[in-house]
């Protein structure tokens, strides 16, 4: 709970006992205005009416005349900001795969948990256990959202080709077109043809070429 949602829960639990903390008020007062916080209850910082309970209101009155209004926010949880759900080794290996692929989503890490859980000892119930918003918000605390983490660095491909002519040679293939078939009976029957080149990689000069009746398997004669 952060420290303005503490301050509204205190300004709500103020409004309730007012009428009830107030010195002047006679126990008169005080019944009226039991009575009207019944018929009108005071809406909470989630924007519910509630009207709160006797044991309620004696506690609040009790802090408030002890402490004053500060002693009206909620206390602070001792173990705030500790992972509870999310043991050490899971926490670890949830953030190796955020940061790995920041793209993640925390239902896609959860479901690699699933599948690393067995081989690292863990039971895989402990993963089941473990919220999709839970997770999120650890790692919004850690600063490991996709928002938070830099981009990944653009993919650089490198431009590659031999240092001489002759240094090597690429092949390559491409449908060519169909032509009367001559070992067939009949002389209108048309078959594919396929174009195979040998290309010099530097200067990317055709070396050697030939139709052939098949994309595979061609021996070059040169």
């Amino acid at each position: 709970m952060t420290d303005e949602e503490r301050q509204a829960w205190a300004l709500y639990r103020y409004r309730c006992i007012s009428g009830l903390v107030d010195p002047a008020a006679t126990p008169t007062d005080r019944q009226a205005w039991l009575r009207w916080l019944h018929h009108q209850p005071p809406t909470t910082p989630h924007g519910v009416p509630r009207v709160p309970s006797a044991r309620s209101l004696r506690r609040w009155c009790q802090a408030y005349r002890h402490g004053g209004f500060e002693a009206l926010q909620p206390r602070r949880r001792s173990d705030v900001g500790q992972r509870r759900t999310i043991p050490p080794a899971v926490w670890e290996q949830a953030v190796a795969l955020k940061r790995a692929v920041p793209a993640r989503s925390a239902e896609q890490v959860l479901q690699r948990l699933e599948a690393w859980a067995p081989d690292a000892g863990i039971d895989p119930a402990v993963i089941a256990g473990i919220r999709r918003v839970t997770l999120y918000r650890h790692w919004r605390q850690a600063g490991i959202t996709r928002r938070q983490l830099p981009p990944p660095p653009p993919l650089r491909f490198r431009r590659w080709e031999a240092t001489a002519p002759g240094v090597l040679w690429q092949s390559d293939v491409m449908e060519g077109p169909y032509v009367p078939d001559p070992s067939a009976d009949d002389p209108h029957r048309k078959r594919k043809t396929y174009c195979l080149v040998l290309l010099d990689d530097y200067s990317r000069r055709i070396v050697a070429g030939r139709f052939a009746w098949q994309a595979g398997g061609v021996c070059f004669i040169i």
